[in-house]
């Protein structure tokens, strides 16, 4: 019987991954396909604090091993490689909104070349270090851009 019970679990357990994993895809294929029939396909060039900003004097240890000096600071750097520019109005910082408006726009690639990297200045609201931040930037159309760290 508990050789069944195993075998039962672990079948229920698969079928929950599954579905988790199969809903997770569905999200970001949603997400992408959001981001093309909107024209606007925004791609993260490079993300970092500025070490020591806002009276940071901490430091974290990335997986490296390397120490990396914390700051309220974060420099995010972005491109358009759609057809129509981005405006971000909102962005949040692992669920936290920073500000609203004030952004720089994300200009579209002109006639499908490469795009010119735009970089925002991020004021966040305690120290943090370049990994491990998870940003959500909407424009005032409502579309949506996620980008981990």
């Amino acid at each position: 019987m508990v050789g069944v019970t195993l075998v039962f679990g672990g079948i229920v357990t698969s079928a929950a991954i599954g579905q988790f994993n199969g809903s997770t895809t569905a999200g970001a294929l949603g997400v992408q396909e959001q981001e093309a029939s909107a024209g606007k396909q925004v791609s993260m060039v490079y993300g970092t604090v500025v070490p020591g900003s806002g009276g940071c004097t901490s430091t974290y240890k990335g997986p490296d091993g390397k120490p990396y000096a914390e700051g309220r600071t974060y420099l995010l750097a972005l491109y358009d490689y759609g057809d129509t520019s981005f405006s971000p109005y909102e962005v949040f910082d692992n669920g936290t909104l920073l500000a609203v408006g004030g952004y720089s726009t994300i200009t579209a690639a002109a006639g499908g070349g490469a795009p010119a990297p735009v970089q925002n200045a991020l004021a966040l609201p305690s120290c943090a270090h370049p990994g491990g931040q998870t940003f959500l930037l909407i424009d005032s159309a409502g579309d949506e851009v996620a980008l981990g760290t």
